[in-house]
């Protein structure tokens, strides 16, 4: 394992955190009008992903026959929550530049759809 020291001079100062951060304070501004993670009342901190889908989707009474729609690019976090819940997953496909269209996800669209998983891909929205 290589140890790298950040504060080293052959690196530069990072300009953003390196640890995720919920809040502008964090990143040196000043609180802005609109409230931060932090500000709310009913907050529930996940480990995880997978585990944060599955919460929302137990938010929502997902049941046996309920549909999710998913991107058909994901990984398997995605999919075991809805699984788990008894929904069914139903994927739509998305572009090359992994954007999302309506001509795409539309006809998936069933009386059973309960929800749609919209993923921001590397954080391209």
């Amino acid at each position: 394992m290589i140890n790298v020291n950040i504060e080293s001079p052959l690196y530069p100062k990072p300009a953003i955190p390196i640890a995720p951060v919920p809040s502008c304070k964090s990143f040196g501004f000043e609180k802005p009008n609109v409230p931060a993670i932090t500000d709310l009342k009913n907050i529930l901190y996940l480990n995880s992903g997978r585990s944060a889908i599955g919460h929302a989707m137990q938010a929502i009474k997902i049941k046996p026959g309920d549909e999710v729609l998913i991107p058909a690019l994901h990984c398997i976090s995605m999919i075991e929550p809805i699984i788990w819940l008894g929904g069914t997953p139903v994927f739509y496909p998305i572009e090359k530049d992994l954007s999302i269209t309506c001509d795409n996800v539309i006809p998936k669209l069933s009386n059973k759809t309960r929800a749609i998983i919209i993923v921001h891909f590397f954080g391209f929205m």
